[in-house]
């Protein structure tokens, strides 16, 4: 079914309301009073309320560029969100395909699509961008890279600010509108992600479900508590507490055993600062970027999270899944040995053979006076930049816009079908709850740059997981954050002048 029909608009106010940092005392990095504006022509209605999304338009002119060449950069180990030849029968191939032949005839275009390696800290990938820019070529028309190296080109002055790309509709359906306001520094974005990117989709931290448990331990519909604005950690805790059995009887519980709640250490830790709200930086009233994290709220959050990681019916050491480009079957909760199990979205095709039917639902609130659910995407995720030597910014802006529309309108829906079939059918209610999850998906400033801060974005991980003490933690942190942020302050209030 590919008219995916939605819980609610994603065109919302650019204001994200990140209470964690103490309510009206400055908004959370990124996020600004002022309206962002762009010179996409927005004459066409792209609000996705209640519609087929395939209906959408995106305002975008008529242009004939004469067969010219649109050149991409992409990373080697994500060229499924690019490359496909022709259509093979593979969903998310024939899609891609699909995409870039509607792009290419509709502006009379060529795509060339150049890779790379471009994993973390890869330096053949960064330099080829830097090169490319310090050298004023003029050879790449859209770069997408891995967020987390990313940052530091931008902070260099690589990019263009997203906002003063021509026909570049930020707040369109098919980006990312929170995660643009919460990289948004002094009115500047220099880096952006949407539908484009298979990988924000893919890389989304979201949690599954085992409904068969459910059943066995008589919990409560799973999808009404999260409608219902009742999911929290509290939640969470109180439902996986008496799920736990020692299956092998050795005597101990290991990854052989039953749990309630099973959870991978590292990346999905970190991403509860995001879920619950209690962001590492703000941007205060003076438009400067500060740390916020030591809050009441984080207190209490570590608290929680301690609670739940220490009963004896939740595992940590669910490695197999730490990475959202993981190949190997999380056998744990295959096999109906997790209730709960934190992941990403795209590990519910490892999940495709399950006997059971699994639910996939959003990470949990802080409590229930948290406005929505909130997640993020792994650092991986592809990041939308463009180049301050573009040959023709008007060009880039149209086809990278209507490459993102296209994946919106036709991609997206088919990714929709390729994650929530199980057993040849499909859960409706799942696909409800991804719509919900994509509504809440942003990022974290602080986390986004970690490198320059002293890693700083591991601090849940290692707090949590780790069993440290925060206020310890952060006094050790806290000259790193400090000195990072006058660096990172001092960039962005000189690039894009």
């Amino acid at each position: 079914m590919k008219n995916i029909r939605f819980l609610a608009a994603f065109l919302a106010a650019l204001t994200l309301a990140l209470s964690a940092c103490g309510g009206t005392q400055g908004t959370t990095a990124g996020d600004t009073s002022t309206d962002k504006t762009t010179s996409a022509d927005t004459t066409e209605d792209t609000t996705p309320a209640e519609t087929d999304r395939s209906q959408v338009k995106d305002g975008l002119p008529e242009k004939d560029y004469g067969g010219d060449k649109f050149t991409v950069l992409y990373r080697n180990e994500w060229a499924y969100e690019f490359i496909a030849d022709e259509e093979n029968g593979d969903i998310l191939n024939d899609a891609i395909y699909r995409r870039n032949r509607a792009v290419e005839n509709r502006f009379n275009v060529n795509f060339e699509f150049v890779g790379l390696p471009g994993g973390y800290s890869s330096t053949e990938y960064k330099n080829a961008v830097k090169n490319s820019i310090v050298a004023g070529d003029s050879e790449f028309d859209l770069i997408t890279g891995y967020q987390a190296d990313m940052v530091s080109h931008a902070m260099e002055g690589y990019f263009m600010n997203v906002y003063d790309m021509p026909y570049i509709n930020a707040e369109a359906p098919w980006w990312s509108e929170k995660a643009n306001t919460a990289l948004t520094v002094h009115d500047k974005l220099f880096m952006t992600t949407g539908d484009i990117a298979v990988t924000l989709w893919d890389n989304m931290f979201v949690m599954f479900y085992d409904k068969k448990l459910a059943d066995e331990y008589q919990i409560p519909d799973v999808y009404e508590i999260v409608e219902n604005h009742q999911w929290t950690i509290d939640k969470l805790t109180e439902l996986s507490k008496n799920v736990s059995k020692d299956l092998d009887g050795n005597s101990g519980f290991d990854g052989n055993d039953l749990y309630g709640f099973v959870t991978s250490p590292g990346n999905h830790t970190r991403a509860w600062m995001v879920a619950a709200e209690t962001p590492i930086t703000r941007m205060n009233d003076n438009g400067e970027i500060e740390a916020c994290f030591m809050t009441e709220r984080t207190v209490n959050l570590v608290d929680k999270l301690k609670k739940l990681c220490a009963e004896q019916s939740s595992y940590t050491g669910n490695e197999v899944l730490t990475e959202p480009n993981s190949t190997g079957e999380p056998v744990i909760f295959t096999s109906d040995r997790a209730l709960f199990m934190t992941g990403y979205l795209g590990n519910a095709k490892l999940l495709r053979n399950m006997d059971t039917d699994f639910g996939i639902i959003p990470y949990p609130m802080f409590d229930d006076n948290q406005d929505g659910y909130r997640t993020t995407s792994h650092n991986s995720v592809s990041m939308v930049c463009f180049p301050v030597t573009l040959r023709d910014n008007e060009m880039s802006g149209i086809i990278t816009e209507a490459l993102c529309a296209e994946s919106y309108r036709g991609v997206i829906p088919d990714y929709y079908d390729l994650v929530l079939k199980t057993k040849g059918t499909r859960d409706e209610k799942s696909a409800e709850m991804m719509d919900l999850i994509r509504d809440g998906l942003t990022f974290d400033f602080g986390w986004v740059h970690s490198p320059s801060m002293g890693s700083i974005g591991i601090i849940l991980d290692d707090v949590v997981i780790g069993d440290k003490d925060l206020s310890s933690y952060w006094a050790g942190k806290e000259k790193s954050v400090e000195s990072g942020l006058k660096k990172i302050n001092a960039a962005y209030e000189k690039v894009g002048e």
